[in-house]
């Protein structure tokens, strides 16, 4: 068993240990900051160049010029904070004592601004994804310091070097800065981006200081598990109390210990009987006979099993203490019950369960069958073995993150997992025995299943298949389970692979749905204020707006505005509009005949990238070129030119009335413009990403400020939105459909543009686009859950679920 000896350190050593740990960090943290900042100043400019309007652009300029400007003061202030925490952190009683103060202090009640509360949960998301990605390391780092601070509760929020410590110093390096809110809560998301890696390996060369420092060289440890209201972390630690925590090889022999002073857990019940002294002072009560063949069950002699008849050679007490039955026996008894085979004749504990309640997932069989007739003469330690097992599933039964329909199939291992661990007690010990893994990857894979998809589902059908083939084919050889966890996790891994594939997909889609409408937006504000400059005729402006604004999308999507297609299909758009105004000097006219073979080159070669029908591009050219010739000789509406395009808009006029009549797409329509784009896309070898665009939204001003996300002080619902702030990336929400049923989903993407959260279903289908503000409103109307899906292994929190009652004398169910 590996142990961690803590020995005393004198106060002197511990001084200076805490001040190299301090030197080490004042080195590393200023070069983390300083290369984050020149991300963050990348970073605003390019939102300043897609920023969707130009309130928002110039929001992103100037902060990005604000922090050039107080760079230096900013890393100042970010250091001199860091380090007079650090001193505070020193005396824990005096912080102790100033919040307790804070606290009981009287005082008038004052309303926290919103700002303060964002940057507050900014810095509890930075601290919580450092604890989340770095759990080893910071463990390590806490119990380290714990023991140079002599403080044994040390929380890792109390460390002076901890993930809070540097979130707060950042929080008030940001004071300085005038900008908006979302400026600094996007420089706390790249800080967690480009720095996290950095403060990881200032932990762990702050560990290693310390260990050639002999400060605990050595911790044997499960990291603390992060949801709220979790037990503490168990760790084997050589005291000079001699205390111990029982984890690795003792963890059956600690359960054992533990649960010597509760009466009735090591073993059967059933009807009256005496107690019997097992090993370890745990009371056994053994019932009447049971002997051979009872309820088609043999035990394995020719005596009954209740008077202590000789088991086979190699089973029994000799061989793992197996009381009253031999292993042997024992395992083929539970062998029948398992395949629930009553060929045989006789009552089971099958007959007394009602199985619409195991099909509902809520039944531990392992219950009844510590009543039952047939394990009636188990022994001492199988007893024990039985009530672990049995708790260990009620744990597995009661956790909400699986869906019940999974909890019936993955119920459907208790007793080959009882049988598991009668033969081999390492299942308690080991994390990477096959059995225990198998039931960690069954509820692994099972968070993300739906209610609903019981039908032609490969999940369900793969979890049915996995208990099938236990449960059919295990005797007593454990290497079937290791053959069944290795073609489950081959399982998952296609279908993660497949899953991660749609998700991108589904991200790509909502990503270029949302650039396609802020370059739609873009565009129809940079055609308005154009249009609005000059007075001309209609079809002149629905060519503008029906065609040329396809061409301009696509090249705001593709290069943006500081590319050559964008300035020259812009100069088209100028230079048209310009050409069919009055020209009423010779510069004029002389100027217009110079840009004249520009433009129509421009026109023609737009027209050919958005396949034109031949005969709507030379009506258009012709009506062109009579506008001009209005334009530079300025002759009066009578003469012959005039004349034909009068007549030539009014039969464009009547023609698109005719096709509308007919039900041909209007060119004015969004429809018209969705299709003209997804051809463009396809004409240009653009991948079909799905884009499930709805320009409609969009249509006009009025109705854009509609979309914008509303600001509220509803203080009901700012409770939701800080827990939407909880999510990280891979989280699992369970929403409620109209029709009542539900689909898990699971966050996947957050767009940087918008904010818009994505949640894909286990298959990576797109499965609910929303905002925060309005994924708080469904949390608030109970029509979405989070799912508080536990990291940690099923078996290792099950096991310390376990222990930490026991210790603490807690009911255990």
């Amino acid at each position: 068993m590996q142990t961690a000896t803590i020995t005393p350190i004198k106060p002197t050593k511990s001084t200076e240990l805490i001040t190299d740990c301090r030197k080490l960090a004042q080195e590393r943290l200023p070069e983390s900051l300083s290369f984050v900042l020149n991300q963050v100043d990348d970073a605003l400019f390019d939102l300043a160049n897609t920023a969707d309007n130009s309130n928002r652009q110039n929001m992103y300029f100037d902060a990005m010029r604000e922090l050039r400007i107080k760079r230096s003061a900013f890393e100042s202030l970010f250091m001199e904070s860091f380090e007079t925490n650090f001193e505070d952190s020193m005396d824990l009683n005096k912080v102790k004592r100033a919040e307790a103060a804070a606290l009981d202090a009287p005082g008038e009640l004052s309303l926290i601004a919103a700002d303060d509360v964002e940057q507050a949960l900014a810095v509890t998301n930075f601290a919580n994804s450092i604890r989340s990605r770095f759990r080893e390391e910071l463990f390590a780092l806490n119990k380290r310091v714990s023991v140079l601070l002599r403080a044994p509760e040390l929380e890792d929020s109390d460390n002076p070097l901890g993930p809070q410590a540097i979130g707060d110093a950042l929080r008030q390096a940001c004071q300085i800065l005038e900008s908006d809110i979302e400026i600094k809560l996007t420089l706390f998301k790249l800080f967690d981006k480009f720095a996290s890696q950095a403060i990881n390996q200032l932990y762990h060369d702050i560990n290693e200081h310390l260990v050639k420092a002999n400060v605990l060289p050595t911790i044997t440890s499960q990291a603390p598990r992060q949801k709220s209201g979790a037990r503490k972390t168990r760790v084997i630690i050589e005291s000079e109390q001699d205390s111990v925590e029982a984890a690795g090889e003792d963890v059956f022999s600690t359960l054992q210990q533990l649960m010597e002073n509760r009466p009735g857990l090591a073993g059967p019940s059933t009807g009256a009987g005496v107690a019997s002294a097992a090993p370890g002072g745990v009371s056994i009560r053994h019932t009447g006979a049971a002997g051979p063949g009872t309820g088609g069950v043999p035990v394995g002699t020719g005596q009954s099993a209740a008077t202590g008849g000789a088991a086979p050679a190699g089973y029994g007490p000799a061989a793992g203490g197996a009381g009253n039955m031999g292993y042997a026996p024992l395992v083929q008894t539970l062998t029948v019950l398992q395949r629930a085979d009553s060929s045989t004749g006789g009552e089971t504990i099958w007959n007394t369960i009602d199985q619409q309640q195991v099909a509902a997932g809520n039944v531990n069989v392992l219950h009844a069958l510590r009543e039952s007739r047939e394990i009636a003469a188990m022994g001492p330690n199988e007893g024990l073995t039985l009530d672990i097992v049995s708790l260990l599933f009620d744990y597995i039964l009661d956790d909400p993150a699986i869906p019940d329909a999974l909890k019936a199939l993955i119920g459907g291992l208790q007793i080959p997992v009882l049988k598991v661990a009668i033969l081999d007690k390492n299942v308690f010990s080991k994390k990477t025995h096959p059995a225990r893994r198998l039931l960690d990857e069954l509820a692994r894979a099972s968070i993300g299943w739906s209610e609903g998809l019981r039908q032609q589902d490969a999940l369900y059908d793969k979890v049915e298949d996995v208990v099938r083939r236990i449960v059919t084919e295990f005797d007593d050889d454990v290497a079937l389970f290791e053959e069944v966890l290795d073609d489950f996790l081959a399982f998952i891994t296609d279908e993660t692979a497949v899953a991660e594939e749609r998700a991108e997909q589904s991200s790509q889609s909502l990503n270029t749905k949302e650039r396609i409408v802020q370059a739609k937006m873009e565009v129809d504000d940079e055609l308005s204020v154009r249009l609005a400059d000059y007075e001309v005729r209609e079809f002149i402006k629905n060519f503008v707006l029906d065609y040329w604004r396809q061409l301009l999308i696509i090249s705001l999507i593709e290069a943006g505005k500081n590319s050559e297609a964008w300035k020259t299909q812009m100069q088209v758009v100028d230079d048209l509009l310009w050409s069919v105004q009055p020209k009423t000097t010779p510069v004029e006219r002389k100027a217009l005949t110079a840009r004249l073979p520009r433009l129509v080159k421009g026109i023609k070669s737009g027209m050919q990238t958005l396949e034109m029908d031949p005969i709507e591009c030379s009506k258009f050219l012709s009506m062109l070129a009579s506008v001009h010739v209005v334009s530079i000789k300025n002759i009066e509406e009578t003469s012959l030119a005039e004349r034909k395009l009068v007549e030539a808009e009014e039969t464009l006029a009547v023609e698109r009335a005719d096709a509308e009549a007919q039900g041909v797409l209007d060119p004015s329509s969004e429809e018209f413009i969705k299709k003209g784009l997804e051809r463009i896309f396809e004409n240009q070898n653009v991948e079909d990403m799905e884009l499930d665009i709805d320009f409609s939204l969009f249509e006009d001003g009025d109705e854009r400020e509609a979309e914008a996300e509303p600001e509220t002080t509803d203080a009901d619902i700012m409770e939701f939105i800080e827990l939407v702030a909880t999510l990280d990336l891979g989280d699992w929400v369970e929403f409620e459909n109209d029709d009542g049923t539900s689909v898990r989903a699971r966050f996947t993407w957050i767009s940087p543009n918008s904010g818009h959260y994505l949640f894909t279903t286990r298959e990576g289908k797109k499965a609910v686009d929303t905002t925060m503000q309005g994924l708080a409103g469904e949390l608030q109307k109970g029509r979405a859950t989070i799912i508080k899906a536990d990291p940690d292994p099923l078996f290792d929190r099950a096991i310390g679920d376990l222990i930490d009652k026991l210790e603490a004398g807690e009911p255990l169910s």
